[in-house]
């Protein structure tokens, strides 16, 4: 790994580590939904947040690890064509199991 490699992975594991700020997210909170035993845990930003905040607001809200992969979706979800819909779901699968 080259210094620059690793300075950047030392300042993301200082920003994973840092607390959730109320600057990084328009809206947290929790949803029941009537076929899960818990809430589940939501967090929404209101602008395009910065890889350090991104990682702020896994650590903070779910206690995650640091992630290997982060995928963000823009636009709104309800008005893709079903072929679409299904193409990226079928991708983003793919992504995941690789």
């Amino acid at each position: 790994m080259c210094s620059g490699q690793q300075r950047q992975s030392n300042e993301e594991d200082l920003a994973f580590s840092q607390p959730l700020s109320d600057e990084d997210v328009s809206a947290r909170g929790s949803v029941l939904f009537t076929s899960l035993d818990e809430p589940i845990k939501f967090v929404s930003v209101g602008k395009v947040p910065t890889r350090k905040q991104i990682l702020r607001i896994l650590s903070s809200t779910w206690q995650l690890k640091p992630p290997t992969l982060v995928i963000s979706v823009h636009g709104s979800y309800a008005n893709l064509k079903k072929r679409f819909t299904f193409t990226m779901k079928k991708g983003l699968w793919k992504t995941m199991e690789s």
